[in-house]
């Protein structure tokens, strides 16, 4: 059974429990097909049901009060009354009571995770398994733990206590079989190759030796029920072949040497009827003896003809079989023979619908004043002989009714209507997972389009919207940056629905390393821009400066007038003139050393 969907006969058949994605638990009568109770769990959204069983204690017990220490006392049925286990996916268990009509007991602090499966023991004792691959014994009295151990290394989901009370089978994959006193585990059987959501046993009515003893099990993707003995090895005897998936099985104990009767419901709403003799192994799988299927057809429409599904089957006696299907909100329950003389058996039922209460009877019980012609009826709108107004004033074209129609906004520029939001295409890529569709609305920056969008984004689509969105946020600059405006969104606008979903951290887990690892780099990146403002601003300083073909204006300027410019031109005049009679001298002066030389030189040259 799905985990969101459980339904499940009481043990003697005259109730029927059943949660659906509502997450209500509704308990109806088979015998009349009336729904009796309805009950609504705190936090049924945040926290669904997981699982049902039915338990059948003593009052005694739900009261607080501890068992009875003599067997007969503790067994008989004096007292006793029915209730239903809800395993929640938030790891606690609920007890709710048919007889009270409110959940009598809550059972916490055994799982960390999801709670698969509950299995009731004569022994006044509930067991559960869950997600964190425990199996817990609870004791009802005090409400508490009673032991607990590991019983695999993934999740258990599937648990069976045996009727003697000592021993216990736990399934996820393998099934293992385990002595409850000392923990210890007694034997592995093979198993399925997914993991087993139904354990049902078949036993000899009246005997509590394991050795006479078979369990059939069913898994989630199988086709094949297997049937186990525990006293001949760890291979399955026997396989029931379906056509899909069963999801739940139930089965009679052949007295004698009649064959026993098994009746498999799968997950498309199939009934499948066996009839074998668990003596000795069978190699081949067995086909179903007869194949049931219901479909509704319609009164009006005698051709309109729809398969409905079968929710859930319970065999009485090995003549009969009870089966359940139609809608959550309305149920049908109808007994079938358990033997057929065909393979393929179709039951077509007309559609079962309430009569309308616009039916008048006969004898009515309102009182119709007399009146005459002379009264006047007054209306709180005056009277009703004030003159009527005009029809033409009210009459609106149909151009403007158009576009009073019209939902969208037009664009000024383009003349193209202007969405305001894309919830719609978010929805269809999200069922459809179009990547190019999801591109298309999610590349959109427009913070009021993104806002609108996922404000009206239903509920359900809000964690796959997320879930697409981590994943963008590791892409590229660009993507990751869009990504974070519709993940902003997303928080704001549906803050109340993500608090409240247990899968958040695991689904922000990446998203969340990939920010630390951003935040760490924020403080160098802001020191490397420091520097480069610095830089760029003593650059652009420098810039600003003269060139090399410019000239810095003077500290103090002074203009000169008209005399002391020609004073100045005088003064240069005689310095120019001075320099010129400096030079004849200083060449007249060479002239004569140049002539003492020579005189010297030839003076030398006669003497030798």
């Amino acid at each position: 059974m799905a985990s969101n969907e459980c339904g499940i006969f009481s043990e003697d058949g005259r109730l029927f429990g059943y949660c659906g994605v509502d997450g209500k638990l509704k308990i109806w009568d088979p015998v009349a097909g009336t729904l009796i109770q309805e009950y609504t769990p705190n936090l049924h959204l945040a926290s669904p049901c997981t699982c049902l069983s039915w338990l059948r204690t003593s009052k005694s017990l739900l009261s607080g009060k501890p068992p009875p220490k003599k067997k007969k006392a503790r067994l008989s049925g004096q007292g006793s009354v029915d209730v239903v286990g809800m395993g929640l996916a938030s790891g606690n268990i609920l007890l709710y009571s048919t007889a009270v009509g409110e959940v009598v007991c809550q059972l916490q602090g055994g799982h960390t995770g999801t709670v698969n499966h509950l299995a009731w023991s004569r022994g006044a004792n509930l067991f559960s398994c869950g997600d964190d691959g425990h199996v817990v014994e609870w004791t009802l009295h005090d409400s508490a733990v009673s032991s607990k151990w590991k019983a695999d290394n993934g999740r258990v989901t599937c648990v069976l206590v045996l009727p003697e009370g000592e021993t216990l089978l736990s399934a996820s994959q393998t099934i293992r079989w385990w002595d409850l006193k000392s923990k210890q585990l007694l034997r592995s059987f093979v198993g399925h190759t997914s993991h087993v959501v139904s354990l049902t046993l078949v036993a000899p009515p009246g005997r509590s030796n394991t050795d006479s003893m078979y369990f059939l099990s069913a898994s989630r993707d199988d086709r094949f029920v297997s049937a186990w003995s525990l006293n001949q090895g760890k291979d399955c005897v026997a396989t029931f072949a379906t056509e899909d998936a069963a999801r739940s099985v139930s089965v009679v104990f052949g007295e004698g040497e009649q064959s026993s009767v098994l009746a498999a419901v799968t997950n498309t709403g199939t009934l499948h009827m066996f009839r074998h003799q668990l003596n000795g192994k069978r190699l081949k799988p067995l086909k179903p003896e007869c194949t049931v299927t219901v479909s509704v057809e319609d009164k009006k429409q005698k051709e309109t003809v729809q398969s409905v599904p079968i929710i859930a089957a319970n065999i009485s006696n090995s003549q009969e079989i009870l089966i359940v299907y139609g809608s959550p909100a309305l149920l049908t329950f109808e007994k079938i023979p358990a033997s057929h003389s065909d393979k393929v058996v179709r039951l077509v039922r007309q559609t079962s619908r309430r009569k309308s209460a616009s039916k008048q009877s006969d004898v009515s019980k309102v009182m119709v004043p007399i009146v005459g012609d002379d009264v006047e009826f007054v209306t709180s709108a005056g009277p009703s002989n004030a003159p009527k107004r005009s029809r033409t004033a009210l009459e609106v074209p149909l151009e403007e009714r158009l576009n009073n129609l019209t939902v969208s906004k037009l664009d000024k520029t383009t003349g193209v209507p202007k969405p305001d939001s894309m919830t719609q295409l978010l929805v269809q890529g999200l069922n459809s997972k179009d990547k190019k569709m999801m591109q298309n609305v999610l590349f959109t920056s427009d913070e009021r389009l993104i806002r609108n969008t996922v404000s009206r984004l239903p509920g359900q689509y809000v964690m796959s919207l997320v879930k697409e969105l981590t994943t963008r946020m590791l892409g590229r600059t660009y993507m990751s940056q869009v990504a974070a405006l519709w993940l902003k969104a997303v928080v704001v606008t549906q803050a109340g629905l993500l608090v409240s979903n247990p899968e958040v951290a695991e689904v922000l887990a990446p998203l969340q390393g990939l920010l630390e690892g951003r935040v760490k780099l924020l403080a160098p990146l802001l020191r490397l821009q420091g520097r480069l403002d610095m830089l760029l601003g003593q650059s652009a300083g420098g810039e600003e400066g003269p060139g090399p073909d410019q000239t810095q204006p003077g500290l103090l300027v002074y203009q000169e007038s008209e005399s002391d410019s020609s004073d100045t031109e005088d003064m240069l005049n005689g310095v120019g003139s001075a320099s010129e009679e400096s030079g004849s001298r200083w060449s007249d002066v060479d002239e004569d050393e140049e002539g003492s030389q020579m005189e010297m030189e030839e003076e030398v040259l006669s003497s030798d």
